[in-house]
Order: C-alpha cells, then structure tokens, then sequence
C-alpha cells in the first residue's frame, strides 16, 4: 500500500482526541447485536408501511431502499473496505479518521443525486406519477442515510461496534417510533418519516467529524487522492455487488409495475432476513479465514469452511420447515391480508430456497479471496446478473413477482458454480490479482 505523500506523519499538528475502542469480547458480541438491530430495522422499515400503504406505495419504499443499497456499496468501495485495512497502519488514527470524512462527503451528495434521479427514472418507467417534491424528499433521506452510515462504519473503525450500536439504535429506534406512531398512509409520508428518524444521528456524526476535518485539513485532499488511487481495483466489483442483489426487482418493476414491485420487495424483506446470520461472514469468519491463511494455509481454511457451511446448512433447514409450515400465517401477521395468499407464499419459499446457494458463494468468495483471486470475483457476478437477468426478464414478463424470484435462484446458482470454478483452478499459492486489490 502505498503512503508517499500521506499526512499521516504530522507530529506538530493538533490533533483530536481518539475515541476509546470496545476491548475484543465486548467489540464481538456488540457486532452481533449491532448486526441484529439494523437488519430489524430494514425489514421493519418495509414492514410496518406494509400495513399502511398500497402495494404500489410499497414499491417506491422498496426502490428507495435498493438505490440505498447502491449508495452504501459504492461508499464500501471507495471508502470502507480499504480504510478497514489502512487505518490499523497509520500512527495518527484521527487524521485519517478525517481524510475518510472528507471522501465520504464529496461521495454523499452526488451519489444522493443520482439515487435520486435514478429513482424517478424507475418509478416514471413503471407508469406510475410522481410529485415535484418527491426527488428532494428522496434525495434528502439518501444523503441523511449515508452521514449516518458514516458515523456508523467509523465507530467500527476508530472507536468500537458498542458506538456504532449505540448510534444505529437511536436512528432505527426512532424510526419504529415515528413509523407506530404517525402510521404514515402513502409513500412519501412513510419516506419523510424515514428521514426524519436520521437526523439526530446525522447531526452527531457531523458534530463529531468535523473537529478532526479542521484539525488535520492541511494536505487533506492530497492523501484522499492517495487513497483513491488504492482503491481503484475494488471498485471494479462495486456495481455487480449491488446489481446481483437488487435487479430482480427492477426487473419485476418494469415488467409488473409498481404493485408487483411492492409485493416482491415486501416478501423479499422476509426471506432476507437470514442475510442477518450472513453479515457474520463479512466480518468474523473473514477475519478468521485470513488468520488461519497467515498461519497454516489454504487447508486450514478449507477446514474451517466445511465447519461454517454445515451451519449455514443446518440454519438454511430450519428456515426452510418455518418457512413451509408457518409462512403463511406469518406474512398475513407481519405485512397484512394482502400478503396472506397462496402466490405470496409460493414465492417466499422459492425466495429461501435461493438463499441456499447465495450462502453457499458467499463463503466460497471468502475463499477466493483470502486466497488472493480477487479477479475472478468480478468474472463470477458479472456472468450471473447478465445469465440471469435474461431468464428474469422473460420470466417476469409472464409470472411477474415470481418471475423475479426465478431470476435470483438462477443467479445464485450461477455465481456458485463460478465460484467453485475460481477454487477449483487455482493452486492455493496466495497472490494478489491486481495493484491495489485484496489478497
């Protein structure tokens, strides 16, 4: 990784003071319960609106929330995957705390812009009619959401998950609050009140940056250029990150209109609950893989990855009996009646049942890429969104919603085959594939 030119090493300027980090035990179990409080509240998110608004209002929530996908990958490309490596290597955390302020900052707005933009794009293609306040309205609840992501994904890197829970409890808190509370009856009501619950977090997060941006501001936009340059090779996969996941219901969308979308994001939230249990594998059984790499090689991954997807297997079989036996009654419980008939229970459980191979290539791109074959990770997703997205479109051009559903089963399956490819044709000599890209 280069460092010529970083600001790093800086002794005579003043410095702001560094937050005190979770010691390890406490760090993992607030990960976990961090983790379990913003995967509720996404869901809830689309949940609690389902109970108050159209199927077609409940598209635009469901659109809005797959553009914020994409601002929160693009910002872990450009700013949070390589930071999480670079910051435990600089002698002066706080400056570098700002560098990454100030690179998240001239991230949120445009990309809250485009979000916006891109949105009314979809939601004018679906037939549907849009006001003039609903791109600002979107806009501001994207930009909002980013600034608190921010305050988030810091926290993990300079202080500890026990800051970034606290913070995600207060957004997500008030949020359910506001949501029970005003039982908003149409989508950009439901969308203010969205926003509205991240201000506070907004303001802290921006209160707390700040300081350390104007304490550390000269060179600043040389050592963001500097990190720019090192991560040039990771934004390569940014867009098949999101797209794999998302496109599915803009296919349905655009094939279905704005109701279908509703009801394919709605039941979506559902079966995506199990991505809860999968975020642990981004960062406990990551660290671990490369750990077990250092110190006894591929094998020793290998090894512990047959135990993790034993689980993820045994987890999947549970959900799939709840699902089958109990998923009926629970979508009429959770959203409302509309949700409770025999289509919207089909296509939750073709929805868990694509969860099986999703867990399945995320733990082999673990693998692929602890063990340095980072290009064939982009190979691997851009391969299965164009197969799939073929498929989804012919698919939700005649079964609509269910038609999305087969696209992710044929994506995933897809995507796990190349995976399995990528680990199968390589040696296990660990390399890194491209300047700047992770081993």
């Amino acid at each position: 990784m280069s460092t010529a030119g970083s600001g790093a090493e800086r002794p005579t300027e003043r410095a702001a003071p560094t937050w005190k980090a979770d010691s390890e035990g406490d760090g993992y179990r607030y990960a976990v319960l961090d983790q379990a409080v913003v995967s509720g509240g996404n869901f809830l998110s689309l949940a609690i609106p389902a109970h108050f608004v159209s199927a077609g209002d409940q598209g635009v929530l469901g659109y809005l929330l797959a553009i914020y996908a994409a601002t929160i990958v693009l910002n872990l490309a450009v700013v949070y995957y390589w930071g999480g490596v670079a910051a435990p290597q600089k002698s002066s955390p706080d400056r570098y705390l700002a560098v990454l302020g100030v690179l998240a900052g001239l991230v949120a707005l445009p990309a809250a812009l485009l979000g916006a933009a891109t949105l009314f794009a979809l939601v004018s293609a679906s037939g549907a009619a849009t006001s003039p306040t609903a791109a600002p309205l979107w806009a501001a609840f994207l930009l909002l959401a980013q600034v608190q992501d921010f305050g988030r994904r810091s926290a993990y890197l300079f202080s500890g998950a026990r800051r970034a829970m606290g913070l995600d409890l207060l957004a997500y808190g008030l949020r359910m609050v506001l949501l029970l509370g005003l039982r908003p009856s149409n989508a950009p009501l439901a969308i203010a009140v969205l926003a509205l619950s991240l201000v506070p977090t907004a303001v802290i997060t921006t209160a707390r940056s700040i300081p350390s941006i104007r304490a550390h501001r000269a060179g600043i936009l040389a050592d963001v250029r500097i990190h720019l340059r090192e991560t040039r090779w990771l934004l390569l996969n940014a867009p098949a990150q999101w797209l794999w996941a998302q496109l599915p219901l803009f296919v349905v969308g655009l094939a279905g209109g704005l109701p279908q979308a509703g009801i394919f994001a709605t039941v979506s939230s559902l079966a995506r609950m199990g991505n809860a249990g999968m975020e642990i594998l981004e960062t406990r059984v990551s660290a671990v893989a490369g750990r077990l790499m250092a110190s006894g090689g591929r094998i020793q991954v290998e090894g512990h990855m047959r135990r993790i997807r034993l689980v993820g297997l045994g987890a999947w079989l549970v959900g799939a009996v709840f699902v089958i036996v109990l998923g009926q009654p629970v979508l009429a419980l959770l959203f409302s009646s509309t949700y409770a008939t025999a289509p919207a229970h089909l296509l939750l459980e073709v929805l868990w049942l694509a969860q099986l191979p999703i867990f399945l290539f995320r733990v082999d791109e673990i693998v692929v890429r602890t063990i340095g074959r980072t290009g064939r990770l982009a190979l691997a997703y851009y391969s299965g969104i164009a197969i799939s997205t073929a498929v989804g479109v012919a698919a939700a051009s005649v079964y609509h919603v269910m038609g999305g559903a087969l696209q992710l089963l044929v994506e995933a399956v897809v995507i796990l085959i190349l995976m399995r490819a990528a680990l199968f044709a390589s040696d296990g000599t660990p390399r890194v594939d491209g300047q700047g890209a992770l081993a």
